[in-house]
């Protein structure tokens, strides 16, 4: 009798032994939802507060903590990881003050009405452009956590095929915030186009 009893417990001791490495390895492939907790921004808006060498740029700190980092690694839940830091990471109004002021053209424009709605697009060009948070997932996704300061700069270039008009876009270079070294930089998409003869600013990047 006392055979079979200690049969019975062997035999439920490894059961319950192989139910608890199947949950483990489940839970170390899943990747959990990003909580507010795990995401921190914080806003220097146009200064040099955190690298004074970027000094009226946009600068922003980002701290990312473990289930970010793992989650940027993975493919799957990338995009919805960007999208939660792009909630928190505004730059409509930033964009605007960085254009006030550094304009495109010093004449004084007919009408700026694109300027603003073109601002609005900054976030969602943002959050398609995983280029950077790829980068991080992949060299950093073992780390507990990690700071960057993005310093995200205004950016003006010709329109190939539309005489005196350029187009304005962001650049946003990521710099590891304990030593300010350079990790990874990406352009996004236009945002609006500017005349060089009038300096109306529009929306319309018909041939730029």
């Amino acid at each position: 009798m006392k055979s079979k009893k200690q049969d019975k417990l062997l035999f439920y001791g490894f059961g319950v032994g192989f139910i608890l490495v199947v949950v483990a390895l489940i839970v170390g492939m899943t990747n959990f939802p990003v909580t507010g907790a795990a995401i921190t921004v914080k806003s220097y808006g146009v200064s040099g507060e955190l690298i004074s060498s970027q000094s009226g740029n946009l600068q922003t700190l980002l701290e990312l903590k473990k289930p970010v980092l793992k989650n940027l690694a993975d493919p799957a839940s990338r995009q919805e990881t960007v999208k939660t830091i792009g909630q928190k990471v505004d730059l409509t109004q930033p964009i605007i003050d960085l254009y006030n002021k550094n304009p495109a053209t010093t004449v004084s424009g007919l009408t700026r009405l694109g300027l603003r709605v073109g601002a609005k697009k900054g976030n969602i060009n943002f959050v398609k452009n995983l280029r950077c948070f790829q980068e991080i997932g992949t060299f950093y996704h073992g780390r507990n956590s990690m700071d960057f300061v993005m310093v995200t700069e205004l950016k003006y270039q010709a329109c190939l095929n539309k005489k005196d008009w350029q187009f304005a876009y962001l650049k946003h270079t990521f710099f590891q915030e304990k030593d300010h070294s350079f990790f990874c930089s990406q352009e996004d998409d236009k945002l609006f186009a500017i005349s060089n003869s009038d300096g109306t600013v529009t929306t319309d990047l018909t041939n730029c």
